[in-house]
């Protein structure tokens, strides 16, 4: 049975399953700090795009982090890192996506 950070947790859901939300929750509290650091930076300089500056500035910098986990957890013994940078990759998906706008307009 697969082992996890959190101890005997597999017998309420998969390890997997909680590694990986453990994922999502440091990519969302990664992306929230730097953002909020990276809006103060591009704000002033950009401030008709500063959003779509601060995300993807955010994003270039959690997603290698991701990638260098992904890779080292191939290791023996660092399986669940793995799953901790699937769940980084999916918050990083969201906030990008987040930055796409549709309208819809009916005409007469």
């Amino acid at each position: 049975m697969p082992q996890s950070i959190f101890g005997r947790i597999e017998e309420l859901a998969p390890a997997e399953l909680a590694t990986a939300g453990f994922g999502v929750f440091l990519g969302a509290l990664g992306h929230m700090v730097g953002e909020s650091v990276f809006d103060g930076f591009f704000k002033e300089r950009y401030p008709e795009n500063y959003m779509l500056y601060s995300t993807a500035a955010t994003s270039a910098i959690l997603v290698p982090a991701a990638l260098g986990a992904y890779f080292y957890g191939r290791r023996p013994g660092w399986e669940f890192l793995q799953y901790v940078a699937g769940g980084i990759f999916l918050s990083e998906i969201v906030q990008l996506l987040d930055l796409i706008r549709v309208t819809f307009q009916l005409r007469a």
